[in-house]
């Protein structure tokens, strides 16, 4: 909102883990990828759904979708979230 008198918008991309070589050097153990590896995005889908939203009025993308229906509980009712889902978020 700052920047928009200049006519500069911004997006901000919100993705979660992404297949890539990355975690070759994050994750030299393997057990955070074995522990998340049904949830990890393929670059490329991630890379269409960034390009398919520029010169949009997008402020902000979530990937996967449901990660931001996670992030709205959680500010809603944090205590919930927390004790509900606070074994998956300690996987790392």
């Amino acid at each position: 909102m700052e920047l928009a008198p200049y006519g500069i918008k911004l997006m901000a991309v919100n993705p979660g883990p992404i297949q890539t070589n990355f975690f070759d050097v994050a994750d030299e153990s393997g057990e955070y990828v074995k522990n998340i590896k049904r949830f990890m995005l393929d670059p490329q889908t991630v890379a269409k759904s960034v390009v398919n939203k520029l010169l949009t009025n997008t402020r902000e993308i979530t990937l996967p979708r449901w990660m931001g229906a996670g992030a709205f509980f959680y500010s809603l009712m944090p205590g919930v979230v927390e004790k509900l889902g606070g074994r998956a978020f300690n996987k790392k």
